[in-house]
């Protein structure tokens, strides 16, 4: 290989785009032009850093392909990126952590099983022992298989699909929380599934664990989150309502019960106030002895 000139080279970086002028090789064999940068592997595809590639694909955990790409443009005073050129970013990584996961959560019979868990947990006890799993499905629209190039140009139609991604939150014994979710390959296909890296996941910290497990998984109430958590442990285990969609339970119904906005603000707030504190009784004897129902069926519910 021998050295065949300089090339001005514009690479995009955290602090804006900057000319650099680099030495051109060409092969030996096959006479194809190289510069020093591209056999060093500094950048990334597109002349773009290895930091600006990161810190772009972090930020899309936060905001959205377009707001990144307008958080670099002000901080630049340039277009560095658009957000069409983010999303592969942020795939890339993706794939690239999903394929260590496999390696972690192997498809093994050998594997010691899941510790057994407690039926009931008394959770309003200050020295209950418990161990939280918080699960949720986060659902988004499906991009467009195309985007319109302007007027007159042809798009691709499609039906409104909705895509899911189920995020799990395991306690540790530490106290802080990990994130799990599913791992998936360059084309969005899951190579494995948020439950088993869940899984995979308790049986390392609670393999050895002679007690039952006292878990207690907090979902918003749908049936298919129920049926993930006492697949995952092989029988039910206690699901407590998270305070979110409860307050929002508690709103809708009171709105259909109550005779007008002052009296639903006064009965939600008692309400909730019993429910905070795991006042079941007080709660129910509340809806009994304090509430005139406009309608009695959402009372009943």
């Amino acid at each position: 290989m021998k050295c065949n000139g300089t090339r001005l080279v514009t690479i995009k970086t955290l602090h804006g785009v900057l000319a650099f002028v680099v030495q051109r090789f060409q092969g030996s064999i096959s006479g194809e032009g190289t510069t020093s940068l591209e056999l060093t592997e500094q950048l990334c595809e597109g002349s773009m850093s290895a930091r600006l590639a990161e810190c772009s694909a972090y930020d899309s955990h936060r905001l959205s392909y377009d707001e990144v790409a307008g958080l670099r443009e002000r901080v630049t005073g340039k277009p560095l990126l658009s957000d069409q050129t983010i999303q592969p970013l942020v795939v890339a990584k993706a794939v690239e952590v999903s394929e260590q996961w496999p390696i972690e959560s192997p498809a093994n019979t050998a594997a010691p099983a899941l510790p057994a868990v407690t039926p009931q947990v008394d959770w309003y006890a200050p020295q209950s022992e418990e161990v939280l799993l918080l699960t949720d499905a986060i659902q988004v629209k499906q991009q467009k298989a195309s985007r319109g190039q302007g007027a007159g140009k042809l798009t691709l139609e499609r039906e409104t699909t909705r895509v899911h991604t189920d995020v799990w939150l395991r306690e540790q014994p530490t106290g802080d929380f990990s994130s799990l979710m599913a791992g998936i390959d360059a084309t969005g296909q899951e190579v494995v599934s948020g439950t088993e890296r869940v899984r995979c996941q308790f049986r390392q910290v609670y393999a050895g664990r002679s007690e039952p497990l006292p878990v207690v998984a907090s979902t918003d109430g749908a049936r298919t989150s129920r049926c993930q958590v006492a697949e995952l442990f092989g029988r039910p285990v206690p699901v407590l309502l998270d305070w979110y969609h409860l307050d929002k339970k508690v709103g809708e119904l009171m709105r259909m019960v109550a005779r007008h906005k002052q009296e639903k603000a006064v009965h939600v707030a008692h309400l909730l106030d019993h429910r905070w504190h795991g006042h079941t009784d007080a709660a129910l004897a509340y809806l009994q002895t304090a509430v005139c129902p406009k309608n009695t069926t959402p009372l009943e519910a």
